[in-house]
């Protein structure tokens, strides 16, 4: 798969390491690898951290993933903005990847009758 574009790092090695897991993610989903026990493990994994490091920003304690389904929690301020901000760095090279996936046979496309009499 092609990388049309890279995002700017945070100089965060947990937003880093975020945004690239959900990168690697995204892409393996695009190839038709999402049914695998290795990519559903990543992704269970992945989304932990992800509400981890969510709370955790928003200046609240981790208790797990049940927390998040409260109100107090997933409509706090911190909360989003962290939140939006790690899918923000993740969908800016993913997005492109996406609408140029429908193009890729047309790279070799080649006019043969231009030209000629």
């Amino acid at each position: 798969m092609k990388q049309i574009f890279s995002y700017n790092k945070f100089n965060e090695d947990v937003a880093d390491g975020l945004v690239e897991s959900l990168v690697t993610l995204s892409e393996k989903a695009l190839e038709g690898k999402a049914n695998t026990a290795e990519y559903q493990d990543a992704n269970s994994e992945f989304s932990a951290k992800f509400m981890q490091y969510c709370v955790e920003q928003g200046g609240m304690t981790w208790t797990g993933m049940e927390m998040i389904k409260s109100p107090m929690v997933y409509k706090k301020t911190g909360f989003l903005e962290t939140f939006d901000t790690i899918m923000a760095g993740a969908i800016t090279p993913v997005v492109p990847t996406v609408a140029a996936m429908g193009y890729e046979q047309l790279y070799d496309v080649v006019q043969v009758g231009f030209g000629v009499a």
